[in-house]
């Protein structure tokens, strides 16, 4: 039996399980697109960790909730733009993944 995924917040209140640049690592940190290799995911890679295998339309609404909150509290227009920017660090994340009460 597959293990149910954690929320995001439980996700990402693991800085470890946060990176940039790609949508997920290995253990080594080489970027993979092997949902069992990955061990840490960006902003995208952690929605579909959580949402993806409920449904395309799920993920979509929490991106959208996401977006929501960055247009509303930030300068950015994008969530990797936001995921990927040097200055965002794993308390942002956890910020946005709060305010969106996703």
């Amino acid at each position: 039996m597959k293990k149910k995924p954690p929320t995001l917040q439980e996700l990402f209140s693991d800085p470890s399980k946060w990176t940039k640049g790609c949508y997920m690592r290995d253990r080594n940190g080489a970027p993979t697109s092997d949902p069992d290799e990955a061990c840490s995911y960006c902003l995208y890679g952690g929605i579909t960790l959580v949402y993806g295998e409920m449904s395309m339309w799920a993920s979509m609404e929490v991106s959208s909730k996401m977006l929501d909150v960055l247009l509303e509290t930030t300068p950015y227009y994008g969530i990797a733009k936001f995921n990927d920017d040097p200055s965002t660090t794993i308390k942002d994340i956890q910020g946005l993944v709060r305010k969106s009460n996703v």
